[in-house]
């Protein structure tokens, strides 16, 4: 059975807030927020403004908010929202948002397996990084890479890994196989303990297994 992460990061939860339909969250939008320095990419707390200008970014591609920008209708946009938007509302509006972007940015939980792997230090920007894997290894095109779902990207990149025995993805059925795994170890430990006890030999420390 599909894992339900899986399927939020192919086919996530649609959103409208400030009354606009907000597309599946991208990299190409995480870069237009670090691009208009909107206080979600950074430890600052989050105004009014930047949920403003996050949502419109949102509604568009990628492409489609560079139009946008190179039109100036944005600030004709932002005073449109100022006059409609009642502040009491704003708090739940926000909520809303970070919801959003809890289920656009959320990883796939996983376990590294290759310890051996390069540590070398990558000087690239993270957003630089994905945009390259989706493009050399799975061969998004350059016009399309901007508006790939970042969800998803994750998962495509972190079972590319996988798939090369670099880490595995621990999914819920996954989960529960491991702990059948470690109950069955650890009651097998307890019978060599007290086999060892009773033949008045030193008792080992005896581990249940890693991973799943």
């Amino acid at each position: 059975m599909t894992s339900e992460p899986y399927l939020k990061a192919i086919i996530p939860t649609p959103f409208r807030v400030l009354d606009m339909e907000l597309l599946p969250l991208s990299i190409g939008h995480l870069a237009w927020f670090e691009y208009l320095g909107l206080a979600y990419m950074t430890d600052k707390p989050v105004g009014l403004t930047d949920l403003e200008n996050a949502c419109i970014v949102c509604s568009h591609t990628f492409t489609g908010y560079r139009q946008l920008l190179q039109s100036k209708t944005i600030a004709r946009e932002l005073r449109r929202m100022g006059k409609v938007l009642d502040l009491g509302t704003v708090p739940d509006k926000m909520k809303l948002f970070n919801e959003y972007l809890d289920q656009g940015t959320e990883w796939p939980e996983f376990e590294v397996r290759d310890h051996g792997a390069s540590t070398m230090v990558i000087g690239a920007p993270w957003l630089q990084c994905l945009r390259t894997m989706l493009m050399t290894k799975f061969h998004v095109p350059s016009a399309e890479v901007w508006d790939y779902p970042y969800r998803l990207a994750l998962w495509d990149c972190l079972s590319y890994r996988e798939s090369e025995g670099r880490l595995q993805i621990i999914t819920e059925d996954a989960s529960a196989e491991h702990m059948d795994r470690v109950a069955a170890m650890q009651a097998a430990n307890e019978e060599i303990r007290q086999y060892m006890k009773l033949l008045g030999q030193p008792i080992p420390e005896l581990e249940a297994p890693h991973g799943p």
